[in-house]
């Protein structure tokens, strides 16, 4: 699995991708929020042979937390990083 946090060219904005590594079709998400439980700012879940994208998102000030599915086989769980932008 690979989730990262992506910020535009211009630092305005920021996204989160996750690629799936399995090989084939895996559940795979992607989301980004200001606080876990929270709701999200933005976050794509599907069927994904490739990778889930959150889209673009107003930075704004302080930190954000974000992450994805770890889409290894036989696994579900979801893992947040945490990042001060």
């Amino acid at each position: 699995m690979s989730s990262r946090l992506i910020r535009s060219y211009d630092g305005s904005s920021l996204c989160v991708n996750t690629w799936n590594q399995t090989g084939g079709y895996a559940w795979t998400k992607a989301a980004i929020t200001k606080q876990v439980g929270g709701p999200d700012a933005a976050n794509d879940y599907g069927w994904y042979s490739q990778y889930a994208s959150t889209g673009w998102v107003a930075k704004g000030n302080g930190c954000w937390w974000w992450g994805g599915t770890p889409v290894s086989p036989g696994s579900t769980t979801f893992s947040f990083w945490y990042n001060c932008v």
